[in-house]
């Protein structure tokens, strides 16, 4: 009885310490979009009817698109390549947080801190990896990112001290922001000129 007691009273503490980091991540989310909501004005346009939203189109004109990639392999070996990236990449993003509170034993205040500095690097990742895109080529660059991300997994994978963590964590950062710019330029450049709406 009170093994289950204490495991609620647990998992109750750990739900509150999640919504604690998420709340922390929405008010920087938050503060770095101020910016945009002052800075940029929406163009001005006229009032268009609403139009009802049907589904067979939208899936004839994916089906088409689809069967486009067919004709520009390196678009589609890139999609299928970012696909198979991204999932390893969110995976450690989600799993980050739980691993240092769960395995490592940090605070909840120490998460917050870890996860803050790690979104901090992220942002020197995406400014100084413009630049690289700028002198190297988005392919390469790209190519980076993965094996920075493939050094960052193994060192998480052996991280039994706290102090290693802390380098997972900023490097991490690093190869994120690189990965939002290297992929998103790589993809219009893959993609033909009269379908880069598309993208």
């Amino acid at each position: 009885m009170r093994n289950t007691y204490d495991r609620r009273l647990r998992y109750i503490s750990y739900v509150i310490a999640s919504l604690r980091i998420v709340l922390v991540f929405a008010l920087l989310f938050l503060f770095f979009a101020i910016p945009a909501f002052i800075f940029i004005k929406d163009s001005p346009h006229p009032r268009t009817p609403l139009v009802q939203l049907q589904a067979r189109p939208i899936f004839t004109k994916l089906i088409e698109n689809i069967k486009e990639l067919r004709q520009n392999p390196p678009l589609r070996n890139f999609l299928i390549s970012m696909f198979l990236c991204l999932n390893a990449v969110n995976t450690i993003i989600i799993f980050m947080a739980v691993y240092a509170k769960q395995v490592l034993q940090f605070s909840v205040t120490e998460v917050i801190y870890f996860m803050s500095i790690s979104s901090i690097f992220a942002i020197v990742g995406s400014y100084g990896c413009g630049h690289l895109v700028d002198r190297w080529s988005s392919k390469e660059t790209l190519l980076t990112t993965i094996k920075l991300w493939c050094l960052a997994l193994f060192l998480a994978a052996i991280s039994a001290e706290r102090w290693m963590f802390w380098i997972v964590g900023p490097l991490s950062g690093i190869c994120l922001g690189c990965t939002w710019v290297t992929s998103r330029t790589l993809l219009l450049e893959l993609t033909p000129r009269d379908r880069k709406s598309v993208v």
